[in-house]
Protein backbone atom coordinates (compact mmCIF):
# COMPACT_ATOMS: atom_id res chain seq x y z
CA UNK A 1 0.00 0.00 0.00
CA UNK A 2 2.97 2.49 0.80
CA UNK A 3 4.55 1.78 -2.48
CA UNK A 4 1.66 2.78 -4.65
CA UNK A 5 0.77 5.92 -2.88
CA UNK A 6 2.52 9.49 -3.73
CA UNK A 7 3.39 11.37 -1.16
CA UNK A 8 6.01 14.28 -2.39
CA UNK A 9 6.54 15.03 -5.89
CA UNK A 10 10.15 15.80 -6.74
CA UNK A 11 11.43 18.50 -9.91
CA UNK A 12 15.24 17.09 -10.72
CA UNK A 13 16.78 19.42 -13.05
CA UNK A 14 19.83 21.23 -13.82
CA UNK A 15 20.57 24.59 -11.87
CA UNK A 16 23.22 25.82 -14.63
CA UNK A 17 22.57 25.50 -18.60
CA UNK A 18 24.43 26.42 -21.21
CA UNK A 19 22.99 28.76 -23.67
CA UNK A 20 21.50 27.35 -27.10
CA UNK A 21 21.17 23.86 -25.72
CA UNK A 22 18.74 21.21 -24.59
CA UNK A 23 18.24 19.89 -21.32
CA UNK A 24 15.22 18.04 -19.02
CA UNK A 25 13.33 18.69 -16.23
CA UNK A 26 11.92 15.73 -14.44
CA UNK A 27 9.16 15.63 -12.38
CA UNK A 28 9.16 12.84 -10.06
CA UNK A 29 6.31 11.12 -8.06
CA UNK A 30 7.50 9.85 -4.97
CA UNK A 31 6.45 6.79 -2.37
CA UNK A 32 6.27 7.09 1.65
CA UNK A 33 10.30 5.62 0.77
CA UNK A 34 11.39 8.41 -0.72
CA UNK A 35 11.48 5.84 -4.21
CA UNK A 36 9.58 6.07 -7.47
CA UNK A 37 6.29 5.31 -7.12
CA UNK A 38 5.79 2.63 -9.51
CA UNK A 39 2.41 2.53 -12.10
CA UNK A 40 0.91 6.20 -11.22
CA UNK A 41 1.82 9.28 -13.12
CA UNK A 42 0.99 13.23 -11.93
CA UNK A 43 -1.06 15.80 -13.57
CA UNK A 44 0.65 19.16 -13.67
CA UNK A 45 0.94 22.20 -15.41
CA UNK A 46 4.25 24.07 -16.41
CA UNK A 47 4.25 27.88 -16.52
CA UNK A 48 7.30 30.37 -17.31
CA UNK A 49 7.13 33.07 -15.04
CA UNK A 50 10.21 34.65 -15.98
CA UNK A 51 12.50 34.28 -19.40
CA UNK A 52 10.21 33.21 -21.82
CA UNK A 53 13.06 34.68 -24.76
CA UNK A 54 15.56 32.36 -23.73
CA UNK A 55 13.65 29.52 -24.71
CA UNK A 56 13.28 28.02 -28.25
CA UNK A 57 10.88 25.49 -27.41
CA UNK A 58 9.38 23.57 -24.57
CA UNK A 59 8.31 19.79 -24.89
CA UNK A 60 6.07 17.82 -22.43
CA UNK A 61 6.33 13.76 -22.31
CA UNK A 62 4.49 12.37 -19.23
CA UNK A 63 6.70 13.42 -16.29
CA UNK A 64 9.57 14.80 -18.58
CA UNK A 65 9.97 18.26 -19.89
CA UNK A 66 12.45 19.05 -22.75
CA UNK A 67 13.57 22.59 -23.41
CA UNK A 68 15.26 23.76 -25.97
CA UNK A 69 17.05 27.95 -24.74
CA UNK A 70 18.70 30.24 -27.19
CA UNK A 71 21.38 31.87 -27.27
CA UNK A 72 20.63 33.89 -24.81
CA UNK A 73 22.06 34.26 -21.04
CA UNK A 74 19.91 34.88 -18.12
CA UNK A 75 17.53 33.24 -15.44
CA UNK A 76 14.33 31.02 -16.21
CA UNK A 77 11.98 30.60 -13.48
CA UNK A 78 9.15 27.69 -13.74
CA UNK A 79 5.87 27.46 -12.02
CA UNK A 80 4.89 23.95 -11.72
CA UNK A 81 1.44 22.99 -10.51
CA UNK A 82 0.56 19.49 -9.65
CA UNK A 83 -2.46 17.63 -8.61
CA UNK A 84 -0.95 15.93 -5.84
CA UNK A 85 1.16 18.90 -4.24
CA UNK A 86 -0.37 21.88 -1.79
CA UNK A 87 1.35 24.52 -3.36
CA UNK A 88 3.09 24.78 -6.51
CA UNK A 89 6.57 24.51 -7.14
CA UNK A 90 8.86 27.58 -8.50
CA UNK A 91 12.17 26.02 -10.00
CA UNK A 92 15.36 28.47 -11.29
CA UNK A 93 17.69 27.64 -13.77
CA UNK A 94 20.09 30.01 -14.90
CA UNK A 95 21.31 30.03 -18.82
CA UNK A 96 25.04 31.38 -18.98
CA UNK A 97 27.30 30.90 -22.08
Amino acid sequence: MYIFNIYEIDFRYPECVSANSNFKVFIVPLNSFGKRTPLRSVEYKINVIEGSDLIKSLHDYNGTVEISTQDKTGLLKLLITSNKSLAPAVIEISIIK
